[in-house]
């Protein structure tokens, strides 16, 4: 198996676990550690003075929220926020992805989500799709999901 096939591998895993099984919890374990961690952030941001209220840390409850078996009160709100604004995504578990290997530094693959029938992307001609970073977490390592965009 190819880099770019793996990276793609983890990347429909990751779409499943969203879109099909409606799993936060497993998808977040394909997630690069970063990228949980930017989540938590921007969660925090969106509901600090809230969070302010009750006395929360924000650096401790993003840690806390971000971990890969998070055990914080909070993290039921969390996951309960991020499948909220992913049901505003198309469902990307029925979506192509593509295979050109797109590296874009050591052990990071730009890869393409595309729409279902698209089976080749013409270079040079615009198409609809969705770019997702995926990380590779060590040489020998597997490859996560480190950014999507919607």
């Amino acid at each position: 198996m190819t880099d770019t096939e793996d990276a793609g591998h983890i990347a429909r895993a990751f779409a499943q676990t969203i879109w099909q099984e409606r799993d936060f919890a497993l998808a977040s374990l394909l997630m690069d550690p970063l990228l949980r961690l930017c989540m938590a952030q921007q969660w925090i941001w969106d509901n600090w003075a809230e969070l302010e209220r009750a006395g929360l840390d924000r650096d401790r409850l993003a840690a806390a929220v971000s971990e890969p078996a998070p055990t914080h009160p909070l993290w039921t709100d969390f996951k309960r926020v991020q499948m909220r604004a992913f049901d505003l995504w198309p469902r990307l578990s029925e979506w192509g992805v593509t295979t050109t290997e797109r590296l874009v530094q050591p052990d990071v693959l730009l890869i393409f989500w595309v729409e279902p029938g698209i089976e080749e992307i013409p270079n040079g001609e615009l198409f609809a799709g969705y770019p997702c970073l995926q990380r590779r977490q060590s040489r020998a390592g597997a490859w996560s999901t480190s950014t999507h965009s919607a």
